[in-house]
């Protein structure tokens, strides 16, 4: 199936061409609405938003892991998610139409680059055009692929006097193409966006490896690398008087740290462009300004005073991601230390990921079942709660607004959650505090190294009495390392007596998708009946059901327990006879 990242090629012999645009309306589920200007591309086999329209619009995001490609098969990119959403015709009111797309961080540069002299379309500018101003450069948000595009056209084109350029009718108004004039090719270099195919064979592979356990019955040998990231751990592990743990990075022994010095310019650009779309939006500038203001005040950055840049510096671009169903956090800023940079380096690059520790999923929700008395909780701002040895805080600048509401320097002092090797520490540093408190907590530091996924804890006890003090040595071991257990879930009313209003979450219907890549697929645990029950978004049928979205309808159900085998053994089934025959 064909995916689509834009790309520039510039030239010197092609004539650069106008690409169709429009300006849309997107609604989403929940109601929310607004204009983006969109790019009508029949080149590309599926549709792609950015990061931004589906941050304002609040769109539920489905995990569907894509590789886009470019000219030549080469990889350029990767889509991890898909939305859904409608696309309403702000020429035609009573026209709209259902549409999905992958999303992107960003889906192209300004079309058109540069200004263009709209007098060589003149024919065209007294027609209801989908975009006034298809003349004037504008950020893209949008790109309208293959997949709805034939049904927004209409029957009539209108070719201008040169006969270089087309105007073509559609339901979102007429949109202009073509070849620009030759007074004109000289302003502008050469754009192509192209489209590769993916196959869908590589989807279908995934497919079946999605619902497939883990071998847990031997580790595997370890590699030079990770047995490295563990010898440095123990190496440069220190905990302070207050019993807090601080770390360094594993950094790779060739990295040229010095690559990632023009981090701060792109910072900057990605920071003031980034303050622009906050100034459209009242209420996610409100989220972001308390989360930061948050971050601050608990001592987890510090502005940098210091006009000296030192020897090896990285300044890590943030964006706010909009998480609807939290009881908590409703804005969380997330930190890119995959961003790449001038070099071709990101901070990423330059780390190790260190060995896999965390325990089988399948395996905790078994032994957790195992309990009469059944509890959830996790660890509150698990990886913020590990200090960052000063030696790497430099590693983790940002950019954000000081007192004078201009931009400014600031380091991360604690370990930021996006980085590559971040959960393997965070799991060493549990690991670390279970055996270093072992004497005075057995337990406890038995149940923190077998029934935690990460910072989620599933544990319990064959009695009130047993669960309640299994609670209380668990949250005493982790303040020992200054961390705190939070939104506290179970199946017993006598047990959750015994917390207080603000330990206890809100929502009796717990998320069991501690798997993070697997966050949104849907199982969970209802704590008054003490039942699982699955959640799965079906697509609705609007047409011809396509391999895709039968293939994308049976990857949603997530099962690591295998209750549902009978149905996703039945879609599987159908899947393979699909392909069977062709």
């Amino acid at each position: 199936m064909a995916q689509q990242k834009p790309i520039d090629a510039t030239t010197a012999t092609l004539a650069p061409a106008l690409l169709a645009t429009a300006r849309i309306g997107v609604r989403s589920s929940s109601g929310h609405f607004m204009k983006l200007l969109a790019l009508l591309d029949n080149g590309s086999q599926t549709s792609f938003i950015s990061e931004f329209a589906v941050q304002r619009l609040h769109l539920r995001k489905y995990r569907l892991s894509v590789t886009i490609s470019g000219v030549g098969g080469s990889t350029v990119g990767e889509s991890k998610s898909l939305v859904k959403f409608t696309v309403c015709s702000l020429i035609e009111p009573n026209f709209s139409m259902e549409c999905s797309a992958l999303v992107l961080s960003r889906v192209g540069q300004n079309m058109p680059s540069s200004r263009i002299d709209p007098t060589p379309y003149c024919d065209f500018l007294g027609l209801s055009l989908a975009d006034p101003k298809f003349y004037e450069p504008g950020s893209i948000d949008i790109i309208i692929g293959a997949d709805i595009y034939g049904a927004l056209l209409r029957n009539e084109l209108k070719r201008s006097k040169c006969g270089d350029s087309t105007a073509q009718n559609t339901h979102l108004g007429w949109v202009v193409y073509g070849r620009l004039p030759v007074g004109v090719s000289r302003q502008l270099s050469a754009r192509l966006c192209a489209t590769a195919t993916a196959e869908l064979n590589t989807l279908v592979q995934q497919m079946w490896k999605f619902n497939q356990m883990d071998d847990i019955s031997s580790p595997s040998k370890m590699t030079e690398d990770e047995i490295y990231c563990g010898e440095f751990f123990k190496r440069t592990v220190r905990r302070d008087h207050v019993g807090r743990y601080h770390i360094r990075y594993p950094f790779k022994k060739d990295s040229d740290l010095s690559a990632l010095f023009d981090s701060k310019c792109d910072a900057i650009k990605l920071y003031a462009y980034q303050q622009h779309r906050l100034q459209r939006d009242a209420k996610m500038n409100e989220l972001y300004n308390e989360f930061m203001d948050e971050y601050i005040a608990l001592g987890h950055m510090e502005q940098i005073c210091e006009d000296k840049e030192p020897r090896y510096a990285c300044y890590i671009p943030h964006h706010g991601v909009y998480k609807e169903g939290s009881s908590t956090t409703r804005l969380r800023t997330v930190f890119n230390g995959s961003r790449k940079y001038k070099s071709g380096l990101c901070l990423n690059d330059c780390l190790h990921v260190g060995p896999k520790l965390q325990n089988d999923l399948s395996t905790i929700i078994l032994k957790w079942r195992m309990h009469r008395v059944g509890f959830m909780a996790d660890i509150e701002k698990c990886f913020r709660q590990i200090r960052v040895d000063r030696r790497d805080t430099d590693m983790q600048r940002i950019i954000w607004r000081g007192g004078d509401e201009r931009p400014t320097a600031y380091r991360l002092l604690t370990m930021t959650y996006v980085l590559t090797c971040s959960p393997y520490i965070t799991i060493k540093v549990l690991n670390t505090l279970a055996e270093d408190e072992e004497t005075d907590f057995p337990t406890a530091s038995k149940i923190l190294k077998e029934s935690f996924y990460v910072d989620d804890c599933l544990h319990g006890g064959d009695s009130v009495e047993e669960a309640i003090d299994n609670q209380s040595k668990l949250r005493q071991l982790l303040h020992r390392g200054c961390f705190n257990l939070r939104k506290w879930s179970s199946n017993s009313n006598e047990f959750m007596q015994h917390l207080s209003s603000d330990d206890i979450q809100p929502d009796t219907c717990c998320n069991l998708n501690l798997d993070r890549e697997t966050k949104a697929l849907g199982i969970y645990w209802l704590c008054d009946t003490d039942s699982l029950t699955y959640k799965v978004n079906i697509t609705p049928v609007s047409g011809f059901i396509t391999k895709r979205q039968q293939l994308s309808d049976v990857a949603k159900i997530y099962d690591p327990l295998g209750f549902l085998a009978p149905i996703v053994i039945t879609g599987k089934s159908l899947c393979q006879q699909l392909w069977i025959s062709g």
